[in-house]
């Protein structure tokens, strides 16, 4: 009982604990006060630890040149489709580059 009024963490929940004193009640309020504490802590360390791989990566890459950021294809797919150059291509056929 004294968990689950932990969890609700109000005056009304800890008056139905039997037994339960002020003391009690303090020392549940700051054990609450602590978990939370530690698993913020776990989340912020961990989300540290991917940030930093994050900004490594990051620094590792190399630049691309700005001469090649343009808007055109560098590759072909095999089946994309293509228009046709001449009449003599059907309609929808790929062209072999």
């Amino acid at each position: 009982m004294l968990i689950g009024a932990a969890s609700l963490n109000t005056e009304a929940a800890y008056a139905k604990v039997p037994g339960i004193t002020s003391q009690i009640i303090s020392a549940s309020q700051f054990a609450v006060k602590l978990a939370y504490t530690q698993a913020y802590r776990t989340v912020y360390l961990t989300a540290l630890g991917f940030a930093v791989l994050a900004m490594g990566s990051a620094l590792l890459c190399s630049s691309t040149d700005p001469s090649k950021k343009t808007f055109d294809k560098a590759v072909r797919l095999e089946n994309e489709r293509t228009k046709s150059v001449s009449n003599d291509a059907k309609e929808g056929e790929s062209l072999q580059a």
